[in-house]
């Protein structure tokens, strides 16, 4: 699992904070802060906070995919087509599989 989130925490859905995640799923969970989004970003928009980051972040998630590692991405966005995880995926791997 990779956290796109810029900050990996949460007041309403405790099970989503970082340090809980790190000890439930061990080495198969990632942060990934630089994939984060901008809060001011719209629907559908990824504002990278960092683009060099952001593009080795990338580089990194797509040698997961190209050494046949299954990917999920994890965000906070309530609607998962206005999510910057649907660009994410789609800059990583053309046959990305999107399930609202």
């Amino acid at each position: 699992m990779i956290d796109v989130r810029r900050w990996p925490q949460s007041r309403r859905e405790i099970w989503a904070n970082r340090g809980r995640l790190e000890e439930a799923l061990g080495d198969r969970y990632q942060w990934e802060g630089a994939l984060g989004n901008r809060r001011e970003a719209a629907a559908g928009m990824w504002l990278q906070i960092d683009p060099d980051a952001a593009n080795a972040a990338l580089r990194r998630l797509q040698r997961r995919m190209e050494q046949g590692q299954r990917v999920a991405l994890l965000c906070a966005e309530r609607r998962p087509d206005g999510c910057h995880r649907v660009i994410i995926a789609g800059r990583c791997a053309p046959r990305t599989i999107h399930i609202p």
